[in-house]
């Protein structure tokens, strides 16, 4: 029995001259040490912690400003071009018309749309004869080149008559000059099939289509 009382009280002791044999402050500076790290182990877990739900939070804000700074400017931007093409239902002379010629009196509705919308570019009519008429801007050499206009051509008209079954590019200057006419050799086309047209028969209103 005293050897097992020695054996437990061993340990004990060595603990006890251990403790001995340093000074009490060098124990409480090693305990208020160790308290600190422990409480500065905390604080940077804490502060990871907050940082990484910062960094979610900004991301979802900005994210949000970006999509409502976007949604702003695609309605700047379709605002106007919507406005456009609803006046131009209203131009009787163009929308009226039944010939190349009588389309071609009408063509400054749509090229007024192309001068003062710069980011359009094209505008074009489809009639339920299936005659389509057309009119985009040539805002470059490479562009006039590609399409065989002459040098001083702001415009190009697209015009194609169902009934006659003929095609004819009309290329305009900035007054609406014509500087060139010819019938150039391109596949069929029929807005009536497209779904835009389709789209805006069902309608008064606007329609969009990607």
């Amino acid at each position: 029995m005293q050897q097992i009382l020695y054996a437990l009280s061993a340990p004990v002791r060595r603990i006890q001259t251990l403790a001995s044999s340093h000074p009490f402050y060098i124990h409480i500076g090693t305990l208020f040490m160790m308290l600190m790290l422990a409480v500065q182990v905390c604080m940077t877990l804490l502060s990871q912690h907050e940082t990484h739900a910062l960094i979610l939070r900004s991301a979802d804000t900005s994210f949000d400003h970006v999509a409502g700074e976007a949604r702003l400017e695609l309605k700047a931007l379709r605002g106007p071009i919507e406005t456009a093409v609803g006046l131009s239902t209203h131009a009787r002379t163009l929308m009226d018309a039944t010939t190349h010629a009588q389309r071609m009196e009408g063509v400054d509705v749509l090229t007024t749309t192309l001068r003062e919308l710069p980011q359009v570019a094209s505008v074009y009519v489809g009639y339920d004869n299936g005659d389509f008429f057309l009119a985009r801007s040539l805002p470059d050499i490479a562009e006039l080149l590609r399409l065989g206009a002459p040098v001083g051509s702001a415009y190009l008209v697209q015009s194609i008559d169902q009934a006659g079954a003929s095609v004819r590019w009309v290329a305009l200057d900035k007054s609406l000059k014509v500087l060139r006419e010819w019938e150039p050799v391109v596949e069929s086309f029929d807005p009536r099939k497209r779904p835009w047209y389709q789209m805006a028969q069902q309608t008064d209103t606007v329609v969009r289509t990607e």
